[in-house]
């Protein structure tokens, strides 16, 4: 499926909004050096959260497009060269902690370059410490759960300090709104535009699959677990969960798309409700789904 396909999936929610071009960056991680065993087991799994916000903005009428460092043959210079050739009127960075200094060195490297294009920070790290991406050359950034956040910003209805969910400056003072609400019924997100992303280039860790190919996937969102080395308010503690009709179509849809045959199901807690579970593996051997898949727990 292509890209021009995928707009014609979804009803254009506001035909008076001017369509913005976006780019959503997936930043590298440390760079590891070549002698390094993790470079020839380390698993590279696609940014799921650029893949599900790519799709909400397509579905408001935004020209969306991804770069992964993670498997994209980019690099800083192919970067500023494309960015001269097309303009972009938002660049956004999912940023994890792995990511900071990447995520930073490349703005900084971008901002010297391109001076007519709004950068946009979230992802974890970016949560947790807005003041940090705003001191290094973000002009915004979005806390926590992003589809609705980056809308308003985008479509400017309200004013930025009516913006629940945003970070920013004015006057050289930080900014930071209050949170914003969590959306209760994912099942209205769109599926992720996993034709965005260069599929066939992703790969979990050795050891850690029995059949190839195989494509990560996330059915919910929220954690009511308070462990001391995760940040779970990202997505708050009420897990929200994907229907099992629609991780079947999910199943269904990388099955007949990309002849995926294992799914790791990414979810903090995936077996947090055993109803649920049973009911998806009933469904699965109902439709005689090929499928393996791995879950974490």
């Amino acid at each position: 499926m292509e890209y021009t396909e995928t707009i014609t999936l979804f009803k254009i929610q506001d035909k008076k909004i001017m369509s913005k071009k976006i780019l959503l960056i997936n930043p590298s991680k440390i760079i590891y050096k070549n002698v390094n065993v993790w470079k020839k087991i380390d698993r590279a799994l696609p940014p799921l959260g650029l893949a599900s916000l790519s799709v909400y903005l397509i579905k408001y009428g935004h020209n969306v497009s991804i770069i992964d460092f993670q498997v994209d043959n980019f690099d800083e210079k192919n970067l500023i060269d494309k960015l001269k050739n097309e303009k972009y009127d938002y660049i956004g960075f999912t940023i994890t902690t792995i990511q900071a200094n990447s995520s930073y060195k490349l703005l900084q490297n971008l901002r010297k370059e391109i001076y007519d294009t709004i950068f946009v920070a979230g992802g974890v790290h970016p949560s947790i410490f807005p003041e940090e991406a705003l001191a290094v050359g973000f002009d915004y950034v979005i806390i926590g759960e992003g589809e609705k956040t980056f809308i308003e910003l985008i479509e400017r209805k309200k004013d930025l300090n009516l913006i629940d969910g945003l970070a920013y400056k004015k006057n050289n003072e930080i900014i930071i709104n209050q949170k914003l609400s969590l959306i209760e019924n994912i099942n209205e997100l769109p599926s992720s535009a996993y034709n965005l992303l260069p599929i066939h280039k992703y790969k979990p860790t050795i050891g850690n699959y029995k059949r190839l190919p195989v494509m990560s996937m996330i059915t919910s969102r929220g954690c009511p677990g308070k462990c001391t080395f995760c940040f779970n308010k990202l997505f708050g503690n009420k897990i929200r969960q994907f229907s099992a009709e629609r991780i079947i179509e999910d199943i269904l849809y990388l099955k007949n798309n990309y002849k995926i045959k294992e799914i790791n199901f990414y979810d903090d807690t995936f077996t947090a409700d055993k109803n649920f579970i049973i009911e998806l593996c009933n469904k699965i051997i109902e439709k005689k789904i090929d499928i393996t898949w791995s879950c974490m727990s």
